[in-house]
């Protein structure tokens, strides 16, 4: 026995000697550069200017809230609740609080008519603004323009957007508008909802998805003709598809969560690659030192809790809840696992939480980490902690453009056909809107072609694809001789046709 203890006893200073190495080796964390904030105007109405709120931020670790200005049509020279942001402003400036203003119109009818004119007044009412308040350096033009609430109308009758095309004057003239206060001055486009119907005219509560929104906004900058920017920061809000789900949790093409945020830089590349508006900076390309990048800012981030009459006093809150809801751990769960996974994007350079505190009407928003009665709920402390845990990452999430089609696949059965078979099938599908043209080829060693003066095809056939399905394009009556053959497809992506993928497959045989 003591033999072989003398044995072992090497082996295991070995193996231990190994453990420390690996572990002396280990990748050191990487330092991020996200800030925190909320989304709040509970310190615009507070009566001490939003003192107390302030100091609750700085314990959490924030260093911003982002503010709305409402504009009004009606009355374009007039700053809506002047008076409340005069008292707020000396609050945050002395309380370390970096205030970002919102300028939004308050009607969504506001640009319907009359377009031209309106558009020049609020620009004017923009710079007003920045006047009035030089303590502010970042602003938010619009909010949530995809979403027929806030913006009228969305489609034409043809279907096609009307919406994009209209803020595109709008950001362009603010962008104009505040940077001749101040070049330093940062602008925040769009305020984008993370979701939309893409429904037709006329149907009720129609929205423009982000992604077709952003690929309008693009074709409207490119056909005004404009070679300066428009934004500086891309924003966009930030809630789950439905209230009890993860904020992490992935949405379908073509809206956008914190876990798509790759799909929203793709759509922005796609939207302005080649323009005088910056896109998103890509992982381990080199730049001229010059070259500007857009940068993102999740703004309205937050999910709406169930009132826990043990934890406040119900009566705190009025009305009827109009959404489904969680409990309060699972909200510090899902805050939590929100900021772990956008720290570690490089692009992202705010997170805002909406809110701070709870509106006390419950068709507004419970998402507060305080309850009404300034109470704290356990995301208060799970948001703490995370963000205090912010500044680094194991490794800072990788992003580069597309040229290809996102998803593409061919569902084909290549199996043994025979000679009096009559139809054929032809699936494809990609995780994004397509046109897909499709056919069969002599499998002659040669790579297909759909060019019709080139084409050795049997047969094609085209049409759109729409994205997360396979269509089954069906080619019949065909007979095919005797012979081995392919199937085909290339596929455009409808947000930028200059992105393709050819799929080919495997030979099958007819006899």
């Amino acid at each position: 026995m003591r033999g072989r203890r003398l044995v072992i006893l090497p082996v295991l200073f070995c193996l231990l000697g190994g453990a420390f190495a690996a572990a002396g080796t280990k990748k050191p964390a990487v330092p991020t550069t996200i800030g925190f904030g909320v989304t709040d105007d509970a310190m615009k109405y507070a009566q001490d200017g939003g003192a107390y709120y302030f100091s609750v931020m700085h314990d959490l670790g924030m260093t911003e809230n982002r503010a709305i200005v409402f504009w009004d049509e009606n009355t374009p020279t007039k700053i809506l609740e002047e008076p409340f942001l005069d008292r707020m402003m000396p609050v945050a400036v002395a309380s370390n609080i970096r205030i970002v203003l919102a300028i939004q119109p308050i009607h969504a009818l506001a640009f319907s008519t009359n377009t031209a004119a309106r558009i020049a007044a609020f620009a004017a009412y923009v710079r007003q603004v920045a006047l009035r308040y030089p303590q502010v350096n970042e602003y938010v033009i619009g909010n949530e323009p995809n979403v027929k609430r806030f913006w009228q109308p969305q489609h034409a009758a043809d279907g096609s957007i009307l919406s994009a095309g209209v803020y595109e004057q709008l950001l362009a003239a603010s962008y104009d508008a505040l940077k001749s206060v101040s070049p330093g001055i940062t602008v925040d486009g769009l305020g984008l909802s993370p979701q939309g119907n893409d429904a037709p005219a006329g149907t009720g509560a129609e929205s423009v998805s982000p992604v077709k929104f952003i690929a309008a906004l693009g074709a409207a900058y490119r056909a005004s003709g404009r070679k300066a920017p428009i934004a500086d920061i891309l924003d966009i809000h930030s809630y789950a598809a439905v209230n009890t789900f993860p904020l992490t949790q992935p949405r379908k093409w073509p809206e956008v969560g914190p876990a798509d945020l790759d799909r929203l830089k793709q759509a922005w590349w796609d939207a302005f690659h080649g323009t005088g508006q910056p896109v998103f900076q890509e992982t381990g390309v080199n730049y001229p030192p010059t070259t500007k990048f857009v940068k993102l800012r999740i703004d309205e981030l937050g999910t709406q809790v169930k009132i826990d009459p043990t934890k406040v006093n119900a009566s705190l809150y009025t009305g009827r809840e109009n959404v489904p809801l969680v409990d309060e751990a699972t909200q510090a769960k899902f805050y939590a696992d929100a900021i772990n996974l956008l720290k570690c994007d490089p692009t992202v350079r705010t997170l805002d939480l909406f809110h701070l505190v709870d509106e006390p009407e419950l068709l507004g928003f419970q998402s507060g980490l305080l309850r009404v009665d300034n109470s704290q709920r356990p995301s208060y402390a799970a948001v703490k902690k995370a963000i205090a845990a912010a500044g680094t990452c194991p490794t800072l999430h990788a992003w580069k453009h597309t040229t290809t089609v996102i998803g593409a696949k061919g569902v084909w059965n290549v199996k043994l056909k025979p000679a009096k078979q009559k139809t054929f099938w032809s699936p494809v599908g990609a995780a994004e809107d397509v046109t897909a043209v499709t056919g069969i080829f002599p499998a002659d060693g040669s790579v297909p072609t759909f060019d019709p003066g080139a084409s050795t095809a049997v047969k094609m056939l085209s049409g759109p694809v729409k994205a997360n399905s396979v269509r089954s394009f069906k080619f019949h009556p065909l007979r095919l001789a005797p012979g081995r053959y392919v199937f085909a497809a290339l596929l455009r992506a409808a947000m930028n046709p200059q992105r393709t993928r050819l799929l080919v497959s495997r030979p099958f045989t007819v006899r």
